[in-house]
């Protein structure tokens, strides 16, 4: 069943990919690219703080071949975007990234290769490999970061997919989550009621396929609240420590760290 669930999401996106990102920004009226933007500057900054611990190691004689005063060259933080989609998250990064002189390795990895054929156009900087959340294409302890930005909804596996990016993760590594969560309240009511019928309308005129959205802004409903979500990631031996709510309520966004 999981399989089949998997297949039609990677078909979904497949035939929507030449105007997904025109959709997202109609339908968020532009904000989509804000709610990246501040998500990436926050992962950044607990970023650059390993960079400190980098230096402290290497005064500490842990660094091969070390020259007196000579500075150590510390190489790129390796950064993994799950379920990268048409490369939006990865451009970012790199941009934030490069305005901060923090050096990044990015590595996109998705299971559409319609979106993959896009983000490798518009990121011809980074790397991009064909795969699931639930079964990424690298090792164990690869990378100093992890990033997915509205793309947990759609893992066959959640609780697999979870344990994938622990395992890709550095001892201490970072893990960035951008997300559309369940929720309650009267403002929140309003914004549900704008994604479960003006999204899958707009969506639908645009791509011509109204199935894909009416998908997406179902699986809001039936999705975790910000709570459910931070104690599904604990569980898997993740420490939250810095999340917020956007959008009254729908978005999620949290950065948590792979416990030793």
């Amino acid at each position: 069943m999981e399989n089949k669930k998997g297949e039609k999401v990677v078909s979904l996106f497949n035939s929507i990919a030449p105007r997904y990102d025109l959709v997202n920004f109609i339908t968020s009226w532009g904000n989509d690219g804000r709610w990246r933007k501040k998500g990436v500057e926050l992962f950044l900054e607990e970023l650059k703080k390993r960079e400190g611990l980098r230096w402290k190691n290497w005064e500490k004689g842990e660094r091969i071949g070390r020259i007196e005063g000579v500075e150590p060259p510390l190489s790129p933080f390796r950064v993994v975007d799950v379920a990268t989609g048409t490369g939006k998250m990865v451009k970012t990064l790199c941009q934030i990234g490069k305005k901060r002189g923090i050096k990044l390795e990015i590595l996109g990895v998705d299971p559409s290769p319609q979106m993959l054929e896009i983000a490798q156009k518009e990121c011809p900087f980074a790397t991009f490999q064909l795969g699931k959340g639930e079964q990424l294409p690298f090792p164990d302890n690869f990378a100093d970061g992890v990033t997915i930005a509205f793309g947990l909804r759609n893992f066959e596996n959640f609780p697999q997919g979870v344990e994938e990016i622990y395992r890709i993760l550095k001892p201490g590594g970072l893990l960035l989550v951008l997300e559309f969560v369940a929720g309650k309240g009267i403002f929140r009511k309003v914004v549900d009621w704008y994604t479960s019928r003006v999204v899958p309308m707009v969506g639908g005129v645009l791509t011509g396929n109204l199935e894909v959205y009416s998908y997406l802004s179902r699986s809001i409903e039936n999705f975790y609240t910000p709570s459910q979500l931070i104690s599904l990631f604990t569980n898997h031996h993740f420490i939250s420590f810095q999340n917020i709510t956007l959008n009254l309520g729908q978005l999620f966004l949290g950065i948590l760290r792979k416990v030793k």
